[in-house]
């Protein structure tokens, strides 16, 4: 199966030490690990960073959900030869790991939950999320930007960043709205995987800012309280988007994390 997904990545100057799975949150992109890849290939290891369906030429698809889209990144894995990756998401990119310890758990070294949750929407939720769906065929890419950007950052990040306000703004408003739409549907149909969380098996890290007002700490505590010896860091002064807001800080755990799992045999 050949993969319809475009994706971002960097290879190491020698032989990969491991390789790295970036899932992005909604309603951004690859271009959101930027600095995260470049970060760990400079440490020696392969990063991978697709686009969901419809977004930076990935093939458009509509009403899809995350087990489509596990399938699609695990072709783009084979195409490549890669065994085992250490699966870093973030927000919807939890989500979309949960998908993939679910169905292709012998294919993960690690993973790694920032920024997210594992309980599936509530039924209040779920009718947000729809009437988000109406909202964007009304009023477009910008309706997006104007309901996610004031829950994004820390205030700290709005007062003393703008610059990194307006790039998200920019990013976000030139998405396909229907793309939008489309990952809305899939953010809604998910299941709820906090019964999976006693499962996983493999080394765990939980990742979130303190200031995170969609994917609260407490959540990350209460995740990593379920899954045996799992990890959690807590990224200061940062929102919901933590790898964006204090990069230094997030490679630095990230690459802690995987400095342990990837040791050479």
């Amino acid at each position: 199966m050949t993969s319809t997904l475009t994706f971002s990545e960097a290879h190491p100057r020698a032989l990969p030490r491991g390789y790295v799975l970036f899932l992005h949150a909604f309603p951004l992109s690859s271009r959101m690990w930027d600095d995260q890849i470049e970060a760990v290939a400079k440490e020696g290891f392969y990063a991978i960073a697709p686009n969901v369906f419809g977004v930076e030429g990935s093939e458009p698809r509509d009403e899809w959900t995350f087990q489509e889209y596990i399938r699609e990144v695990v072709a783009i894995l084979d195409q490549k030869n890669i065994a085992q990756v250490s699966v870093v998401g973030l927000s919807m990119g939890g989500y979309q790991s949960f998908t993939f310890a679910k169905h292709f758990s012998d294919r993960i070294k690690s993973l790694v939950f920032c920024d997210t949750r594992s309980e599936a929407d509530t039924k209040e939720a779920k009718a947000a999320r729809f009437e988000f769906i109406e909202a964007l065929k009304k009023k477009g890419s910008k309706e997006a930007s104007k309901r996610m950007l004031p829950m994004f950052f820390a205030e700290k990040t709005y007062k003393d960043n703008p610059q990194l306000v307006q790039h998200v703004k920019a990013q976000i408003e030139s998405k396909d709205p229907k793309a939008i739409q489309n990952q809305l549907f899939a953010l809604a149909s998910r299941q709820d995987s906090t019964a999976a969380l006693k499962t996983l098996n493999m080394p765990t890290l939980f990742l979130v800012g303190t200031e995170d007002r969609l994917t609260p700490p407490d959540l990350a505590e209460a995740m990593h309280k379920k899954v045996k010896g799992s990890e959690l860091c807590r990224i200061v002064s940062c929102g919901h988007v933590s790898n964006l807001e204090n990069p230094a800080a997030f490679n630095e755990a990230v690459l802690t994390h995987l400095n342990k799992v990837w040791v050479s045999d």
